[in-house]
């Protein structure tokens, strides 16, 4: 839990730490004159955006290619010192995750405080941005979904479409209260639509995964039996190859295999005597790396805590940190129950062309 009883649970706070697009920003204030002051931008600023950014699609090329995005890009420091502060929110973490829940559109917050709403936000954000994989997506859906979750799903269309994609992880926990309410059959049916949802384009997507991942971990325990955990390790020293399927998925995550070794090693030095080396990508995709979380999330918690230090230097090591890759890391925490504080803005935004930043 990222708040223990605060703001809210699980991803809390993977919320923007830059402004958005300069044209966002003067819709908000037509007198703005394009300078940034430190610390002076608030989570409302980030509830709305354009089309989100690419999402990282588990190592795999895109199945269709993409023209050229601007990819925005957090600042090293921001991500180097909340992995630095895992467990440890302050008051103005606190603030900033209750200033982004209150900006969310309206009928998007108050759905996703309720069952029927809850799964329809879900639904939702599951949607593609393709017509033609959206519409078999929603056909599917109409057949499977009660009639009143469809339709909310359509009416909801509109708002989580222009939501900004730093604000779909928050959005998600302000729902799972909600999604603990449901049946058990309700559960059952939810799960398959999940799952149909996803199989629309025949291919599992980062954000996908970290979504599904996330939902298991938090919904399972209270409608399922789950096997009780088996005995916890205190180090590290025996997972080697754990590590080196989380960091070698980092380091493979943003598609430069030429930076790889760089981002591995960075990552590595972290865990010194732990024996990390760069896998291949075949053997650091979704399903191995599923596997290596849960192994690592029985590790001591202090020995977590360094592991989410080597995660965040492994992302680091390019000097560029797009919010794709925030967003598998504050996955990576959940998954091994080692909270990350939300990345509170501050600063100008920097965005990267094809990731070279601008």
């Amino acid at each position: 839990m990222y708040f223990a009883q605060g703001v809210w649970e699980g991803f809390s706070g993977l919320a923007a730490t830059h402004p958005p697009l300069n044209e966002r920003i003067r819709r908000l204030d037509p007198q703005w004159d394009g300078a940034y002051l430190e610390g002076a931008v608030t989570a409302a600023a980030f509830a709305k955006g354009g089309a989100p950014v690419s999402s990282l699609a588990g190592g795999e090329p895109p199945a269709v290619e993409s023209e050229p995005v601007m990819v925005e890009v957090v600042p090293v420091a921001v991500v180097s010192r909340a992995a630095g502060q895992v467990g440890d929110p302050t008051e103005r973490h606190r603030k900033y995750a209750a200033e982004l829940v209150a900006s969310l559109p309206v009928m998007v917050r108050d759905s996703a405080r309720e069952p029927y709403g809850a799964r329809a936000v879900l639904f939702g954000l599951l949607l593609d941005r393709k017509a033609n994989i959206r519409e078999k997506q929603m056909a599917r859906l109409s057949e499977l979904a009660k009639a009143d979750v469809t339709e909310l799903t359509y009416k909801l269309i509109p708002h989580l479409d222009v939501l900004d994609v730093r604000a779909r992880l928050p959005l998600v926990d302000l729902a799972l209260p909600a999604l603990r309410a449901m049946s058990r059959s309700q559960y059952d049916d939810f799960l398959n639509c999940f799952k149909e949802l996803v199989a629309a384009d025949n291919r599992l997507g980062l954000f996908e995964w970290t979504l599904y991942r996330v939902l298991l971990r938090h919904l399972q325990p209270q409608f399922e039996r789950t096997a009780a955990p088996r005995a916890a390790y205190y180090g590290l020293q025996r997972m080697g190859r754990q590590c080196s399927v989380l960091l070698s998925a980092l380091a493979h995550a943003d598609n430069r295999r030429d930076e790889a070794p760089a981002a591995l090693a960075h990552g590595a030095a972290k865990l010194p005597g732990i024996g990390v080396a760069l896998l291949p990508r075949e053997e650091c995709g979704l399903e191995p790396l599923s596997q290596a979380l849960d192994e690592l999330s029985r590790v001591a918690d202090k020995k977590r805590r360094h592991l989410v230090e080597a995660c965040a230097a492994c992302i680091c090591a390019d000097h560029e940190v797009t919010v794709a890759e925030a967003e598998l890391l504050r996955g990576v925490c959940d998954m091994l129950d080692c909270p990350m504080p939300p990345l509170l803005p501050g600063g100008p935004a920097m965005f990267a062309h094809d990731g070279v930043v601008a």
